[in-house]
């Protein structure tokens, strides 16, 4: 993030790829919905902390204003160094300090899945302990109490709740 240069800034994994024609036409379909104070993905989920699950953009594609990015932190290398739960912390860490996470309606993107980490002998080695990273990292903070604002829906975005 440190090089990139626009208001927006969009994470993608290097197994995406545009289905719209033309092919980057996506680029203008993100734009046209990204606004301070949220950050927007094309899927979401959840992941199951003490039987509570905490929904968060998955991380093949995240996008926010460069803004946003910074006001939560980015990207947490120090605690997830591998793939996998470092998009559920950014969504947590950004819920905290209320900033709203929204799906973007069809942009143009497909996600081919596990091309990379198919290719990495040891990409599912850390997956499970960094899962175990975030799901404590959310235990230690409901020790206190969680509040975040809820941001108005707009057009068709969908605000994850």
């Amino acid at each position: 993030m440190a090089v990139a240069d626009g208001d927006i800034i969009v994470c993608l994994n290097d197994d995406v790829v545009g289905t719209a024609n033309p092919p980057n036409a996506w680029l203008d379909n993100i734009a046209q919905y990204v606004e301070p104070g949220g950050f927007y993905g094309v899927s979401c989920q959840d992941i199951g902390v003490d039987d509570q699950p905490e929904r968060y953009l998955v991380g093949w594609c995240i996008a926010a204003m460069r803004d946003t990015w910074r006001m939560v932190g980015g990207w947490d290398a120090a605690a997830f160094p591998h793939a996998y739960a470092e998009d559920c912390d950014l969504c947590f860490r950004a819920r905290r300090i209320g900033i709203s996470l929204f799906l973007l309606p069809g942009i143009g993107l497909r996600h081919l899945g596990n091309r990379t980490n198919s290719q990495l002998s040891d990409a599912y080695t850390y997956a499970d302990h960094q899962r175990e990273v975030f799901r404590q990292r959310v235990r230690d903070y409901r020790r206190g109490v969680y509040y975040y604002d809820k941001r108005e829906w707009r057009g068709n975005l969908t605000e994850i709740p």
